[in-house]
C-alpha cells in the first residue's frame, strides 16, 4: 500500500509543478530610458555607415550615426561573407550603458537596402532605422515594441 501511496503523491507533486509559469521575460514600465534627450525622429545617411561594414571582431570603433548622437563601441560580430549580397556587423557600446547597435545592408538587383537598431536591454527605449520614400531616419520605439517572446 506504501509503494501506491508514494506513486499517487509523486504524481501529484509532478502535476503541481506542471502549472507553474513559464518563464517569459515581463515587459518592465520603469526602466529607465537610454535616449530621453535625443529627438523623437532624427535623419540618417546609411551610405556613410558603410565603412562600419569593413571592420574586424574586436575593433573599437566611433561614428556619427545622426546629427544628435555620437557612438562609440567594440565590433562583437560581423557577416562572414557567404552571401555576397547581405553584409552586417554588431557594436557593443559601453558608453550607452552596454547598448547595442547592428547594421545589415542587402543588395538586391539595383537597390540597396539598410537595416538597423540600437537598443539596450537595461532601458526601455531604443532606436530603429527606418527607410520612408528612399530616405532613411532614425526613430524612438519602446524596447518592448521591437522585441518578442
Amino acid at each position: 500500500m506504501k509503494p501506491f501511496f508514494l506513486i499517487l503523491f509523486l504524481l501529484g507533486s509532478l502535476c503541481l509543478h506542471a502549472q507553474g509559469r513559464a518563464p517569459l521575460r515581463e515587459p518592465d514600465p520603469h526602466k529607465p530610458l537610454l535616449f530621453a534627450t535625443l529627438p523623437s525622429v532624427q535623419p540618417v545617411q546609411p551610405e556613410k555607415l558603410e565603412v562600419l561594414l569593413g571592420h574586424a571582431v574586436g575593433d573599437t570603433v566611433t561614428f556619427q550615426l545622426s546629427p544628435a548622437l555620437r557612438v562609440t563601441g567594440v565590433v562583437t560580430s560581423v557577416s562572414d561573407g557567404s552571401d555576397k549580397t547581405l553584409s552586417s556587423v554588431v557594436i557593443r557600446s559601453q558608453a550607452l550603458g552596454g547598448a547595442t547597435f547592428s547594421f545589415a545592408r542587402r543588395i538586391g538587383g539595383d537597390d540597396t537596402e539598410y537595416t538597423g537598431r540600437l537598443l539596450s536591454y537595461n532601458h526601455g527605449d531604443a532606436l530603429e532605422l527606418v527607410r520612408e520614400n528612399g530616405k532613411y531616419r532614425l526613430e524612438k520605439r519602446g524596447l518592448y515594441d521591437l522585441l518578442s517572446e
